[in-house]
C-alpha cells in the first residue's frame, strides 16, 4: 500500500514566526494545520490539525496549544503529562502511616483509582472529572453481601481522600494547575 503525500500550501507564519499554519494540498476539507518546535522536547516538532477551515480560529487554536505546552515546560511537566500512576510512583515512598493503612490505600488505588484515572492527564483536572469518577464507581458497582443495596458513601469518600492526597501533593510540587473541589458527604 502506498501513502499519498499531501504537500503543505498557504504556509502562514504567526506568533512572531514561532508557529506556522498551513493547509494540505489534495484534501477535500481544507483544515488548517499547525507546526512548531516543541517547547517540551528538544529537536521535536509538533504537527497537528487545528480542526478548522477558518484562519482566525486556527490561529487562536495554534497559539493556545503552543502556550499550553510552554507553561507545561516551564513547570517541568513532560509531554506525556501527569498521570495518577506517575504520582503514585513519585509519592508512595514518602507516604507515612501504619503499614496496614498504607496497604489499604494502595489496594484502593489499584482497585478503583488507577482503572479510572491511571492514564488520564491530570494537569488540568477539574470538578467534572471527580464527578465522572463517582458516576463510574456507581456504574461499575457489583452488589456484595457487605453492601447489597449499593456502593457505600464511605467507600467513595475514602477513595476520594486518597485521590485528594495525591492531587494536593502534585499541586504543591507544581505538577498540576489546581486541586479541584471535592464533594463532601451529606
Amino acid at each position: 500500500m502506498t501513502k499519498t503525500y499531501h504537500a503543505p500550501k498557504n504556509q502562514q507564519p504567526i506568533y512572531g514566526g514561532k508557529i506556522t499554519l498551513y493547509q494540505l494540498s489534495g484534501l477535500y476539507k481544507q483544515n488548517w494545520h499547525m507546526r512548531f518546535k516543541s517547547p517540551v522536547e528538544d529537536g521535536k516538532y509538533i504537527r497537528k490539525s487545528t480542526k478548522t477551515e477558518d484562519f482566525s480560529e486556527a490561529t487562536s487554536v495554534a497559539i493556545e496549544e503552543y502556550d499550553r505546552l510552554r507553561v507545561r515546560s516551564h513547570l517541568g511537566i513532560k509531554s506525556d503529562g501527569v498521570t495518577l500512576s506517575m504520582l503514585a510512583e513519585k509519592f508512595d515512598p514518602q507516604m507515612s502511616g501504619v503499614e496496614a493503612s498504607i496497604k489499604i490505600k494502595r489496594n484502593i488505588m489499584k482497585k478503583y483509582l488507577l482503572p479510572y484515572f491511571g492514564k488520564k492527564d491530570l494537569y488540568a483536572i477539574d470538578e467534572g472529572d471527580i464527578w465522572g469518577y463517582i458516576q463510574w464507581r456507581n456504574d461499575t458497582y457489583k452488589p456484595s453481601k457487605h453492601a447489597p443495596n449499593g456502593i457505600a458513601a464511605s467507600s467513595v469518600q475514602l477513595s476520594l481522600g486518597i485521590l485528594r492526597y495525591y492531587l494536593t501533593r502534585a499541586f504543591n510540587k507544581r505538577l498540576i494547575l489546581s486541586v479541584p473541589n471535592f464533594p463532601t458527604e451529606s
